[in-house]
């Protein structure tokens, strides 16, 4: 089999600045390099650049695909994990999942790469499916979301792996979940099987419920958030409230259930086995 790879790196929340794009050009010498992606194929040899680097002074994702079994999402996240950290080890599944902090912008980096061959998947040529969704797939993440996380964990576990909480709304799947599940080639009898067993729902209304957070703030921090959104990034100002709030919260806010059963008993229950 002849080996493919196909890397590619995104700004989202800015483009990299200019005293970070001669670090960029340095990377690779046959890339196609903008301050919003940068982007190279191999049917030789590897990409040798520091990819955590490259997500350190700029690009927010990093994609890595390759026919001999890597299928790789990193993305930086500016506000920290937005999960507690109990909470997200619960879904790391044998360390596939893996959060590092930095010590300055961006907080720290979340990668997912399952542990798997080449003859584990379907043969895949295209990537514009899964590359186009990957800032939306961040967006939720950073909102602490945790729908995610399972199709992460769902990607890497079997066996006696434990069923991480069940998040709500699984059955309610947008484009980016279902890039994500058609990615992993998860199949969509198991995320139905699974949203059945979760007995929790998504509050109505955009996003989550922050109702006892806002009641609790007194008028003068609720005027300074309101001059901050007119006046400064209202996505930064929002991604910097959710963390205070997370930061207040010893669970995840994302409603979910608690199972208990194995990865191979969610699997026997999908198929009747």
């Amino acid at each position: 089999m002849s080996v493919y790879q196909y890397i590619e790196f995104q700004a989202v929340d800015a483009p990299v600045l200019e005293d970070n794009m001669e670090f960029m050009y340095k990377q690779s010498s046959r890339a196609t390099i903008t301050p919003w992606y940068f982007q190279n194929e191999y049917n030789f040899g590897d990409f040798h650049g520091d990819s955590t680097e490259m997500l350190r002074r700029g690009y927010d994702i990093y994609f890595h695909f390759a026919n001999y079994g890597i299928r790789q999402l990193t993305f930086a996240l500016p506000e920290g994990l937005p999960w507690p950290k109990k909470v997200f080890e619960k879904y790391c599944g044998d360390e596939m999942l893996t959060w590092k902090k930095f010590n300055r912008i961006p907080n720290g980096i979340l990668t997912f790469c399952p542990e798997d061959d080449g003859g584990s998947y379907e043969d895949l040529y295209e990537f514009g499916f899964i590359t186009s969704k990957l800032p939306a797939l961040r967006e939720m993440m950073i909102a602490g979301d945790l729908r995610p996380l399972f199709l992460f964990w769902l990607a890497c576990s079997w066996g006696d792996d434990p069923v991480p909480p069940i998040p709500a709304g699984l059955e309610e799947r947008n484009g980016a979940l279902e890039a994500l599940a058609e990615f992993y080639e998860i199949s969509e009898t198991l995320l139905q099987t699974a949203s059945r067993l979760c007995e929790a729902s998504i509050p109505s209304g955009d996003g989550l419920r922050y109702e006892t957070w806002l009641k609790s703030q007194k008028k003068p921090a609720l005027a300074k958030i309101v001059k901050e959104l007119l006046t400064e990034d209202p996505k930064a100002v929002q991604r910097k409230l959710m963390t205070e709030i997370r930061g207040e919260n010893s669970t995840s806010l994302w409603p979910c259930s608690e199972v208990e059963m194995t990865f191979e008993q969610l699997h026997n229950l999908a198929y009747k086995k």
